[in-house]
């Protein structure tokens, strides 16, 4: 049985809290952009969250590289099948509530859950899976120093011209580009400690990721806001692989973390689907800030974050315990319930 390493399960748990903040802190920049028409105090702290926060996906795609995906047809039918169940059992339950939402267009964004334009990342990263053999390949046969140069065009490519001059196929990196890009540098990053085991890697990724944390901010001061905030912007990607690599560096197996880990894609596919955020959570948040504030919003919307993330948590166990035994059947032995951890 695969033993998933608890250091980078638990950068999983957080880096899909900091999507969910990212997404709530999103209504409060809304309210007040832009920044110069508000309060300092409710600017510093949409800033300090946005910049510490706006890494959540990357780190995702960096653990996919890091270990590389394997492509299999049980891993493609589980991907689709968890996205599936979502995006059909949510808009049943959402339709119950507002049963205007019954109609042909949305019943067809339920069963196209997978090329549903809501879901970015659900699209792009099943296409990110189906490359990876050709990309896996590429690594095999080709050197370290092949991949240090094909990480450098790369990255020129995504961020001088796709963020810096604006080029349409990865402007912001919400692009299958960006997530080639990402799980490009995860790889190249696993070979760079391990041919490099005494350097400090520790420390390093520590000054880097706060060095590029206030650069980040620093950005916020003088670009405009959207631009600073892409994910291939080169200062978070940046800021991305140093936190990464703080924990790459950390070593722990825990059961109750690999637990939680293993459903926090849940999380996103339940509380960003396309009838429970625009529909449910959107209006309920925007009703929380104009009524609190910006500073109690805060801390209720973290609250509520919280709430919302045991529950999807919770909400999933149930079907990945079904998941289990329906990509099992047929297999001897018996499913060991160890399982359910993976």
């Amino acid at each position: 049985m695969k033993i998933r390493e608890s250091q980078f399960e638990l950068l999983r748990i957080i880096a899909m809290a900091m999507i969910v903040m990212v997404h709530f802190n999103g209504i409060a920049v809304e309210k007040f952009l832009p920044l110069t028409n508000c309060n300092f105090s409710d600017v510093w702290g949409a800033e300090l969250l946005e910049s510490f926060a706006i890494v959540g996906v990357n780190l995702f795609v960096l653990i996919s590289g890091y270990f590389g995906i394997r492509l299999t047809a049980k891993g493609v039918a589980k991907y689709v099948g968890w996205v599936l169940w979502y995006s059909v059992l949510l808009y049943l339950a959402v339709c119950c509530i507002y049963p205007e939402l019954f109609q042909p267009k949305y019943t067809e964004y339920a069963v196209n859950g997978i090329t549903h334009s809501s879901q970015w990342f659900v699209t792009s990263y099943f296409i990110l899976m189906a490359l990876s053999p050709a990309i896996n390949a590429v690594l095999a046969r080709t050197s370290f120093r092949q991949h240090l140069a094909i990480a450098a065009v790369l990255t020129a490519v995504n961020c001088v011209g796709g963020w810096w001059f604006e080029m349409v196929f990865n402007e912001t990196g919400y692009t299958v580009h960006h997530m080639v890009f990402i799980y490009w540098l995860g790889h190249v990053l696993r070979e760079c400690m391990q041919r490099r085991q005494q350097l400090p890697w520790r420390t390093i990724a520590i000054v880097v990721y706060a060095a590029s944390l206030l650069g980040v901010m620093a950005m916020m001061q003088s670009m405009r806001y959207f631009k600073v905030i892409a994910y291939n912007n080169p200062v978070i990607v940046l800021e991305s692989l140093a936190l990464f690599t703080v924990f790459a560096t950390l070593h722990f197996q825990n059961r109750a973390v690999n637990w939680i880990a293993s459903s926090a894609f849940a999380v996103y596919l339940i509380h960003m689907h396309f009838s429970v955020y625009p529909h449910l959570l959107r209006p309920l948040l925007s009703d929380i800030y104009d009524t609190c504030g910006g500073t109690h919003y805060a801390l209720i919307s973290t609250a509520l974050g919280l709430a919302i993330y045991a529950a999807c948590i919770l909400v999933d166990k149930p079907r990945a315990w079904l998941f289990v035994r329906l990509l099992n059947i047929g297999k001897k032995p018996a499913i060991d319930k160890k399982e359910l951890l993976k």
